[in-house]
């Protein structure tokens, strides 16, 4: 049947619709013509459509297709592929910059946290508070320059407490009991 034809000229018909992808399956055809006609939509393009040139398509209503055939490119193709760029970049691209921002989130949060919970640097002076020191009267007298008013810190029903600075530069408070004061003594009971 018609598998076979090798030649098909409808030129001048005033023929109308799109041309049949199925005239792609057709791979004897040696000779197409359809021009001067009122046909539109995509030219095929596989089997022995690649072999034709533009003089086979000329002076139709709105035909479309690839550069070679000197007729406009399909819009349906140029929206269909910018519709599959920007379906691709809302499938594949929204994710990965959602994932990237909520690293780059996580990444701050940990910084903050770890920040907030990096301890002191242990001074040599806190860790002389682990071992008991003795310190004389003397001292700390002069470390409070003789218990003078203006180095108290406060006072309280059992005494006196006065800030001061030891010989080897230590600040310490001083608790001075009134030990006239009943219970005095049991103010560091636990």
């Amino acid at each position: 049947g018609l598998i076979n034809l090798e030649s098909l000229d409808l030129c001048k018909n005033n023929l109308s619709g799109v041309i049949s992808k199925s005239l792609e399956k057709l791979l004897h055809l040696k000779h197409f013509n359809v021009s001067l006609n009122r046909l539109e939509g995509e030219i095929p393009t596989e089997g022995s459509f690649s072999n034709f040139s533009s003089t086979s398509f000329m002076k139709n209503y709105a035909l479309c297709g690839p550069p070679r055939l000197l007729v406009p490119p399909c819009k349906n193709d140029i929206h269909g592929n910018s519709e599959m760029i920007i379906l691709h970049a809302l499938r594949y691209g929204l994710p990965t910059i959602g994932v990237v921002v909520l690293l780059i989130v996580l990444t701050i949060m940990y910084r903050r946290c770890q920040r907030r919970s990096t301890t002191l640097p242990i001074k040599d002076d806190l860790l002389s508070l682990k071992t008991p020191r003795r310190i004389s009267h003397a001292e700390l007298s002069r470390a409070t320059n003789g218990f003078e008013e203006s180095n108290m810190l406060g006072s309280g029903s059992f005494g006196y407490v006065y800030k001061g600075r030891l010989s080897d530069g230590m600040e310490v408070a001083i608790k001075v009991f009134n030990l006239q004061t009943e219970g005095a003594f049991r103010s560091f009971d636990i």
